[in-house]
């Protein structure tokens, strides 16, 4: 299977904004999904998605192989998505739970549960060629169930999970990445190690901030907890994140915790669903608070609802950038609409989807620098596709649709993902296809490739094919391809960051390099001037007067550093050196040539002097004179 090229349908920079009055990024490309895995009867769920700053991306999903279950991996390697791997060979029974991290430079962490027992798949940073490593279990960690990865942009990982005890309790428990592998923190994370936690929707949530120190929530006995993990060492406290009333109405079960942390582990934010109850019943709403410290701050709606609540609202979802600042989403039970806030400035929640959905959207935000998007699926007329919102400084873009008709229907319940990467591209990957004919289908937003510049040397180089190197240019939906043309003529294109242009004349070019993606998008670099002097100085010397043993003997020397043709500039005179012959040398400045040298031999004899005269370019012209030194009489 050839790795899979996406096509892309670009959005005008100039579209008109609703509500929010928002634009949409310049020069932002739609993606449409297209197709990673299948059609197949055997397509179970997708698993998780995850992009790093510098692009490195993984998704897990999991697919029936040989009559059962197993987990299934794709990477986005030089800007395309390889052909699925699949991470259990060997291992019996179904896998499932797959999740996924990605870090800078390659580095991929996978973790799954089969039979009870927890897996994990690690790639370091700096080793992303060829295949994912197979799967190792990690030590103590069985009867394990509903795992959940994280990995800070500085490397730090953490991995959560529920895990069943002796005397049928659950407990949540975490593990901590070192250079030795995953380390089994000793102690579990409850609030009360007596009581059953992160059963169910009461799953734990896990996420690292850029300073190392982790974030974990999960449910426990109808409330939501967070902890917080620094290394093996949890926090003392775990402050409870449901709240017992909200907007006057008392509050019940809490559960479905979700975390997002940004560059400051000091204010994370925890997410939650929780019943509250009112004269006409019970409703389900989503809070959103933020865990400062050791304390949360007052709750605050993240659905959009008022109260009395007419309907109810589910699945939070969030995505927090750098500084704190963040996307949170939630559906609505009855209408099925997708709401989002920027938990940053927590106003009141809006609308993103254009009604009438006759399903559930499950909405699912991205957030990369300056730009993001939420994904939610809508469903009319017996049909449904995933929709996005751009999202920009200045609010959400109109809705449309990253859904290829022809590939079917969405099936969003089996999986709808989205990340970001730190040059503010978005994946969105999701299930599609009627059952039996399933795929795994990626798109996104693809920005143009980013801003960089040559790198190569100004001064004067001497080869007529110099080594000409550049930046990357940050984007990673379908790579970037780059187009190196000197002097307006085009002499390279490459994939890479370096190129040897076709032989070059001596004398001044300009350099200019274009970074092209798959959409044809371009960034430029700013032109940068290259110097060539491949040609050596023309020299010479001689002797002035009898060279006699005992007295001194002078030479006369000339140099100059002159081009091949015309009038084109060279690199100038570095330096002369003079070997005698007898093992004495002398290095003389360009600027005393006139002068000459001297030197005072003190035998008769030949000797065989050698002048070495270089220029700035490093061209060296080598002359050879015999001197025949007579005896002094």
């Amino acid at each position: 299977m050839r790795a899979l090229k996406l096509r892309a349908l670009i959005i005008s920079a100039g579209l008109a904004l609703a509500a929010l009055g928002g634009a949409a990024p310049a020069g932002a490309v739609l993606v449409p999904g297209a197709s990673l895995d299948g059609p197949s009867a055997g397509i179970g769920s997708l698993g998780g998605l995850d992009l790093s700053r510098d692009g490195t991306a993984a998704l897990v999903y999991t697919k029936q192989d040989g009559g059962a279950l197993h987990v299934f991996a794709s990477r986005l390697a030089g800007g395309n998505w390889q052909p699925p791997q699949r991470l259990d060979p060997g291992l019996s029974g179904d896998s499932t739970q797959p999740v996924v991290a990605a870090g800078d430079r390659g580095e991929i962490l996978i973790a799954f549960v089969n039979a009870g027992q927890l897996y994990t798949v690690t790639q370091p940073a700096g080793q992303a060629g060829g295949g994912l490593p197979g799967p190792a279990p990690l030590p103590g960690a069985t009867g394990a169930a509903n795992p959940s990865i994280t990995l800070s942009i500085h490397g730090k990982a953490y991995l959560a999970y529920t895990a069943a005890t002796p005397d049928g309790r659950h407990d949540v428990r975490a593990a901590f990445l070192t250079s030795g592998g995953w380390s089994l923190i000793g102690s579990p994370l409850d609030n009360d190690p007596t009581r059953d936690a992160g059963v169910g929707t009461g799953r734990p949530r896990i996420a690292a901030a850029a300073d190392g120190l982790a974030v974990v929530a999960w449910g426990e006995t109808g409330n939501v907890y967070a902890r917080r993990i620094w290394g093996t060492s949890p926090s003392v406290v775990s402050p409870q994140a449901s709240t017992d009333s909200f907007q006057g109405q008392p509050g019940s079960v809490a559960d479905s915790p979700e975390v997002g942390a940004g560059y400051d582990s000091s204010v994370v934010t925890v997410a939650f669903r929780q019943t509250f109850m009112q004269s006409g019943g019970a409703v389900s709403r989503v809070i959103g608070r933020r865990l400062r410290g050791s304390a949360f701050d007052g709750p605050y709606a993240a659905d959009g609802l008022g109260s009395p609540a007419t309907e109810g609202a589910d699945r939070p979802r969030i995505a927090v950038g750098g500084a704190g600042d963040g996307l949170l989403t939630s559906e609505r039970q009855t209408t099925n609409g997708t709401w989002a806030l920027n938990v940053g400035h927590p106003t009141p929640a809006m609308e993103l989807d254009s009604g009438g959905s006759t399903a559930a959207p499950y909405p699912v935000p991205a957030l990369g620098p300056g730009t993001g998007l939420v994904a939610y699926q809508q469903s009319v007329a017996g049909s449904a596709d995933v929709r996005v919102r751009l999202f920009g400084s200045d609010g959400f873009a109109p809705e449309a649709s990253v859904t290829d008709p022809s590939l079917g229907p969405t099936a969003a319940g089996q999986g709808l993902e989205a990340s970001a990467d730190g040059a503010g591209d978005v994946v969105v990957a999701f299930v599609q296809g009627a059952p039996g004919a399933q795929r795994i289908v990626v798109g996104g937003l693809d920005l143009p490739p980013g801003s960089f510049s040559a790198t190569f040397a100004t001064r004067f180089l001497n080869s007529s094919r110099p080594l000409l190197t550049w930046s990357a240019a940050a984007g990673g939906l379908g790579g970037v391809r780059y187009s190196v043309s000197v002097d307006g003529a085009l002499v390279a294109t490459t994939g890479g960051t370096r190129a040897r242009p076709t032989p070059l004349a001596d004398g001044a070019h300009t350099v200019q390099i274009t970074a092209t993606d798959p959409r044809g998008q371009t960034s430029t670099a700013a032109p940068r001037r290259l110097l060539i002097d491949t040609t050596a100085p023309v020299a010479r010397i001689g002797v002035r007067g009898r060279a006699l043993a005992g007295a001194p003997v002078r030479f006369r020397l000339s140099a100059v550093d002159r081009p091949p043709r015309g009038r084109v500039p060279t690199s100038g005179l570095a330096s002369v050196l003079v070997r005698f012959g007898d093992g004495a040398a002398q290095r003389v400045a360009p600027r005393a040539l006139a002068r000459g040298v001297q030197h005072r031999y003190l035998r008769a004899g030949r000797y065989r002097v050698l002048v070495s005269v270089s220029d700035v370019a490093g061209n060296v012209r080598h002359l050879i004179l015999v001197v025949k030194v007579a005896k002094h009489r």
